[in-house]
């Protein structure tokens, strides 16, 4: 027993068996050891929700990003189509190739 009262756990008590207080101190070194080890998994446990919530925001707004590029996108490809639908196209055609026949025979006059 120590002055203030408490007690030396580092001396075998009086009636313990030396080999039963040995493994009493390595269990209690284990506990210990487990305690640390649980700490510091809870720091990085916790450190990894942080990352994890940052990631989920990071997403969010690439997501977001993602939706308003392919809306300008699709908006562009229907201006670009309705621009290229105005275009007048020029065809080259050889005469066997056009079938315009006004009762049963080809006009005199392909104009």
């Amino acid at each position: 027993v120590l002055e203030g009262g408490g007690v030396d756990d580092t001396i075998c008590p009086v009636g313990c068996a030396d080999e039963l207080f040995d493994g009493t101190l390595k269990l209690r070194e284990k506990r210990l050891d487990a305690e640390e080890m649980l700490v510091e998994e809870k720091k990085t446990a916790e450190t990894l929700r942080r990352e994890a919530e940052a990631l989920k925001k990071k997403l969010k707004i690439i997501e977001s990003g993602l939706k308003s590029a392919e809306a300008d996108l699709q908006a562009f490809q229907l201006e670009k189509q309705a621009k290229l639908n105005e275009l007048d196209v020029v065809v080259t055609l050889y005469l066997h190739q056009i079938q315009y026949v006004v009762g049963g025979a080809l006009p005199a006059d392909l104009s």
